[in-house]
C-alpha cells in the first residue's frame, strides 16, 4: 500500500514525457507482471495503446485502453476508479431480490456506486466488489463478487463470496460457489442460484 492505494497489481511504470518520438509514442520502464523489458505506450485522442515487441522469450503483446470520461472528487474513498466504473456498469441500481426458492426477500435492494448495499438485512451496510477488484488466482470461467463490511476485511469471516452471472441487462444470478478454473473445472455445474437480482 502507498498512501491508501495499491501499487503492485496495478503494474505501475514510468515514462519520460520529454522523449516523444514524434508519434506520441514513449518507451516505458519495466512493468512488473506484464513484461521484463521495456514497452511502447502511445497516446492518441482518448485511446492509449501499450505494445510490447516480441523477443526470444516472449510473444508480442498489445493492450488497448479507452479513457473513461469521469471525474472523481478529491475525497473519493476508493483511489482506483475501476471500483466505481465496474459497479456503475454491472451492479449499481435498485433490485427485487429473490432467494434460491424464488421467494422475494426484498423489493428494494439498493447498490450505490461506492458499493454500499441496503434493503436486505444480510447485506445492509456492506460493500460489494466485482472480481476485477478483488479476485487473484488462476484463470477462471466465472466472474466473482465479494460482499463485505469494508475494503480491509475482504477475506474475513464477515464476507460473502458469490459467482456472478449476468443473464441479461436486468437480471443477475449469484451462486454460492467458487469460480471454476478454465480447462479443469469449466464443465462442472454451478447448481441452483443462491440469489437472483432483478433490476427495477
Amino acid at each position: 500500500m502507498n498512501k491508501k492505494d495499491t501499487i503492485l497489481e496495478q503494474g505501475s511504470f514510468k515514462i519520460n514525457l520529454s522523449e516523444n518520438n514524434g508519434y506520441n509514442q514513449f518507451r516505458t520502464s519495466e512493468i512488473e507482471l506484464y513484461n521484463d523489458y521495456k514497452s511502447i505506450i502511445t497516446f492518441i485522442g482518448n485511446r492509449i495503446t501499450l505494445y510490447t515487441p516480441s523477443n526470444n522469450e516472449y510473444k508480442s503483446k498489445t493492450i488497448r485502453y479507452i479513457r473513461v470520461n469521469k471525474r472523481f472528487k478529491a475525497n473519493y474513498k476508493y483511489p482506483n476508479p475501476i471500483y466505481y466504473y465496474t459497479r456503475s456498469k454491472l451492479l449499481t441500481g435498485t433490485y427485487v431480490l429473490k432467494d434460491s426458492s424464488g421467494t422475494i426477500v426484498s423489493n428494494n435492494l439498493q447498490i450505490q456506486n461506492n458499493g454500499l448495499m441496503s434493503g436486505f438485512p444480510l447485506f445492509n451496510n456492506k460493500y460489494i466488489y466485482y472480481s476485477t477488484d478483488v479476485f487473484c488466482g488462476p484463470p477462471t470461467v466465472d466472474s466473482y463478487v465479494i460482499i463485505c463490511d469494508e475494503i480491509k476485511s475482504l477475506f474475513q469471516d464477515d464476507s460473502f463470496g458469490f459467482v456472478f452471472k449476468k443473464k441479461n441487462k436486468s437480471t443477475i444470478y449469484l451462486y454460492d460457489t467458487y469460480p471454476r478454473e478454465k480447462l479443469k473445472k469449466q464443465k462442472e455445474a454451478l447448481g441452483i442460484e443462491t440469489y437472483r437480482l432483478i433490476k427495477k
